[in-house]
């Protein structure tokens, strides 16, 4: 996602990257993955809302979303006093690596596994 994806995630005091989440295991997703994760799932959702399922700071969040905004991989809308935002589902990752998935296929992949382990008990829904 590029080099302002992870601007907002460095330490104020160190300048490092978090290891991992705040009970000490690492994850497998950024941050900036697990709010596309769940502004695919619930594009209503206001950014407290966000940042309350994936135990993120509002003001986290809100930059997450400016970054994602930024790099075309969100577009935010007004609906009367709220935001609403969604996927531009056919923006390419944008590496090498990942040929010409686009966003879509990633989140219609990473969303049925969620499901998936949501209906085995192992997870807590976004």
């Amino acid at each position: 996602m590029g080099r302002r994806a992870v601007k907002g995630l460095r330490d104020n005091n160190t300048g490092n990257l978090p290891r991992g989440n705040s009970l000490g295991r690492s994850t497998f997703l950024t941050h900036h993955g697990q709010v596309l994760l769940h502004i695919a799932q619930s594009s209503k959702a206001t950014l407290r809302e966000i940042a309350n399922s994936t135990e993120l700071t509002e003001r986290t969040v809100y930059k997450i979303v400016h970054d994602l905004e930024e790099d075309e991989y969100v577009v935010k809308r007004k609906d009367g006093r709220r935001n609403v935002y969604q996927l531009n589902e056919e923006v390419t990752l944008g590496h090498r690596l990942y040929g010409s998935l686009t966003l879509a296929q990633l989140i219609e992949t990473l969303s049925a596994m969620v499901s998936a382990i949501q209906r085995k008990g192992r997870a807590a829904p976004l």
